[in-house]
């Protein structure tokens, strides 16, 4: 899904990207790419990110976000409930990779600004005044308290 989580890379260093520049001098990387791995893998994969536990408690933590940006007076549209999804299976992923077999309200928090600060528009009149939608989610994340 390519609207599930906006993540900024930056540029490189003026250094490397010489370096990627004499290293594609003569062929594409992608011209060179073999697979690491197969289907069955990934959707095992898959599969076991979506049986990461999820408290209930951290789960209405996430719904709760969610909420709070569409009701928020800086916002003229908050996100929808596949935001809320995203955040859980986004949270889900995370503590996947990280081997916990739960979703903590740290991953939950850790994730709400990728997940859901591009699905947010931010009012004009807000916009005007510097206000962007990173800041106010930061603002919604500083007023919810996770659960303990």
């Amino acid at each position: 899904d390519r609207f599930f989580v906006r993540l900024h890379v930056g540029y490189p260093a003026l250094a490397e990207e010489l370096r990627i520049l004499d290293a594609q001098a003569l062929v594409h990387p992608i011209e060179q790419l073999e697979p690491v791995t197969g289907e069955a893998d990934i959707l095992a994969a898959r599969d076991a990110v979506k049986r990461v536990h999820i408290n209930p408690e951290v789960a209405e933590y996430a719904a709760r976000i969610v909420a709070a940006t569409r009701q928020h007076p800086d916002l003229r549209l908050g996100a929808s409930p596949r935001g809320t999804l995203a955040l859980a299976r986004a949270a889900q992923g995370l503590a996947f990779v990280r081997g916990s077999p739960y979703v903590t309200p740290d991953l939950v928090k850790t994730l709400a600004q990728p997940v859901l600060a591009h699905r947010l528009i931010v009012r004009p009149q807000a916009a005007a005044k510097g206000r962007e939608a990173a800041a106010i989610l930061q603002e919604i994340l500083g007023e919810l308290p996770p659960p303990v």
